[in-house]
């Protein structure tokens, strides 16, 4: 789509994204990768924020302008409503559950011709599930009632969008599926570079995974299976992300006398260079949407192995072409998969081209898809 990059006051093509705060998570850099997109395409690119805090704030696309709110969605109710009065973008792309309603009954009110595109980047029945048993009630009813009212609802997977269409007890077709924008040309720049950890030079096998410590990873049951395979393969592990299962987590290791082979490592800003350097990516979700990190360690050649977990991990494999796909919290299954992956890793080629399937310019151009009667094109 080519896009007339001349503007008036009255003439922009300006899309914001406003996905509540950008910590370490996926969501962030999935955004990022579309900004990055329309920004080169001349859209002018906004993005709303309900605070300034947040891991990848530096990662922020270069001429995206950034707007704030006062520190959380419910706060923030006011000045999303006098930006969209302000700004009119063409449309409004959101993520998580309580941003998506929140941003839904704003646009309604604000009685602006912004389309507002609200994405599900994971299974919904068991994010709910974490929940209160009363909260989890009250966001079932408002999300049956608001999320219907929203222009356009995108899952990043089919089975994220069978999940929503149950969930929400909404026609399935009401629900498109765009895959997320991962691997990008600035990704695989960044894959180069050298990963700096004593682990990988110890010529030993380096297992990696990236996610937050949270329930929905269960890095326990990878810490578990890692336990497991070291009485096969000297091996070491690590772990990058933050989240409140650290504490737990570290007590593991520290139990199963791990502490010298498995490193929680935090957050880095370069997580790529580690992917591209370890032999195997692991991701042990109890749950997921489209899990951004198994492609994005795919496209920088590592062999991966993952649980069969509600959400599009088993599309991303290709129910297992691409790599094992094991029982959910099966730690003997997972460090058997895993030694057999070691054993037999398949080829980089393969897996590298089974990423490009999700570039970020084939997710740009559907979402930009959704809008194009409000964008100013050119022949």
């Amino acid at each position: 789509m080519i896009l007339d990059k001349r503007k008036t006051n009255n003439e922009r093509n300006v899309i914001c994204f406003y996905p509540g705060t950008i910590g370490g998570g996926g969501i962030a850099r999935v955004f990022f990768n579309l900004m990055q997109t329309m920004l080169d395409d001349g859209i002018e690119v906004h993005l709303f924020l309900n605070n300034s805090s947040g891991n990848l704030y530096s990662q922020i696309p270069e001429g995206t302008k950034v707007f704030f709110g006062n520190g959380s969605v419910k706060n923030s109710f006011l000045a999303v409503f006098r930006y969209l009065r302000q700004n009119k973008p063409q449309a409004l792309i959101t993520a998580h559950a309580h941003v998506n309603i929140a941003s839904i009954i704003i646009t309604k009110l604000a009685f602006v011709p912004t389309k507002l595109i609200a994405t599900i980047h994971t299974a919904t029945s068991r994010d709910d599930k974490s929940g209160k048993p009363i909260i989890k009630r009250l966001n079932t009813i408002s999300s049956r009632l608001i999320y219907p009212l929203a222009d356009e609802i995108i899952a990043v997977s089919d089975a994220v969008a069978d999940d929503l269409a149950k969930y929400l007890k909404m026609k399935r077709d009401r629900i498109k599926t765009i895959y997320n924008p991962v691997v990008t040309q600035k990704m695989l720049r960044l894959s180069q570079e050298k990963a700096e950890h004593p682990f990988f030079e110890q010529d030993k096998p380096v297992i990696i995974s990236v996610g937050r410590l949270s329930e929905q990873k269960d890095f326990a049951n990878l810490i578990n299976a890692f336990a497991i395979l070291k009485k096969e393969i000297d091996a070491k592990l690590i772990i990058l992300g933050e989240g409140e299962d650290r504490e737990d987590l570290e007590k593991q290791v520290k139990e199963l006398g791990l502490e010298n082979d498995i490193d929680l490592a935090g957050f880095v800003d370069n997580p790529y260079a580690f992917m591209a350097a370890s032999e195997l990516f692991v991701s042990s979700s109890g749950w997921e949407g489209l899990p951004t990190v198994l492609i994005e360690a795919m496209a920088c050649g590592s062999n991966v192995v993952a649980t069969d977990c509600p959400g599009g991990t088993v599309e991303i494999l290709n129910s297992g072409k691409y790599g094992e796909l094991v029982a959910v919290a099966d730690s003997e299954a997972l460090a058997k998969a895993i030694v057999k992956t070691l054993k037999n890793p398949s080829p980089k080629e393969k897996l590298v081209q089974r990423a490009k399937e999700f570039s970020d310019r084939a997710a740009t151009d559907k979402y930009l898809e959704l809008v194009k009667e409000n964008l100013l094109v050119r022949a």
